[in-house]
């Protein structure tokens, strides 16, 4: 005899994943891999596990994937901890190597902006968006 409707446990549901609609990691947090190229190699591409020791970051989990992400999701950076190397993206070179405080200040202001802003700031830098 089948068991009653009562008796079978309902089904769970798997929660679905939470998509971010912006980086895990702040910009300051962000911006310690571009320095890390910076200082460590050059400013030339390097091996994840290379920028992470040069960072002191132990453990290559969660955390780590979610700093190069935002890295990459800023602008700062070309790839992730899951590729052969990271490279500094053009963004995140004239950050590192800006000419003057007051440059990277306002570098790392356009890097908080969505990408969508910023995009559109960069290409008509403000005009007829009311930025």
């Amino acid at each position: 005899m089948p068991p009653s409707d009562a008796a079978v446990k309902p089904r769970l549901r798997k929660k679905a994943r939470t998509r971010w609609p912006f980086p895990r990691a702040t910009v300051q947090k962000a911006l310690q891999i571009p320095n890390a190229l910076k200082e460590h190699n050059g400013g030339n591409p390097w091996e994840p596990e290379e920028v992470r020791k040069a960072l002191g970051t132990v453990g290559s989990g969660n955390a780590w994937f979610y700093l190069t992400a935002a890295s990459r999701d800023y602008g700062l950076t070309v790839d992730t901890r899951d590729t052969a190397k990271i490279s500094l993206a053009e963004l995140g070179r004239e950050i590192v190597y800006a000419p003057n405080p007051e440059a990277g200040l306002a570098l790392k202001s356009l890097a908080r902006l969505p990408p969508y802003i910023a995009f559109i700031y960069a290409r008509g830098q403000g005009q007829g968006f009311g930025i």
